[in-house]
């Protein structure tokens, strides 16, 4: 299961926090009209996971893919997939994966 934090501040890609670090990724900016003041407002959306500052490059990949899927939902779709069962959502589960992978290697 995956929530997507919002805040009125964009965040950096990795922040520095008491021995660990914040990775931020698929950082969306959203307007939205305040219904008080009729004002545009801006904010931003994006997923985050907290590692800890010595993680590793396949530490971090692995805690971004365990903040969409379990290991219980990894298995699964592995093995439906051996099965010949659920092909798009291992696709999917796979360019996830992939997607991790780029947005690590671009910040490490």
């Amino acid at each position: 299961m995956s929530i997507m934090t919002i805040s009125d501040h964009c965040p950096n890609q990795i922040e520095y926090l008491q021995g660990g670090k914040i990775i931020n990724w698929n950082i969306q900016k959203i307007e939205k009209i305040d219904e008080i003041s009729n004002e545009i407002k801006i904010q931003y959306q994006f997923n985050s996971i907290r590692v800890e500052l010595n993680s590793t490059r396949d530490e971090i990949i692995n805690t971004m893919i365990r903040y969409k899927y379990t290991i219980n939902n990894e298995f699964a779709l592995i093995n439906n997939y051996n099965g010949g069962n659920g092909l798009d959502d291992y696709d999917e589960y796979q360019n996830y994966r992939k997607e991790c992978k780029d947005i690590v290697n671009s910040i490490i």
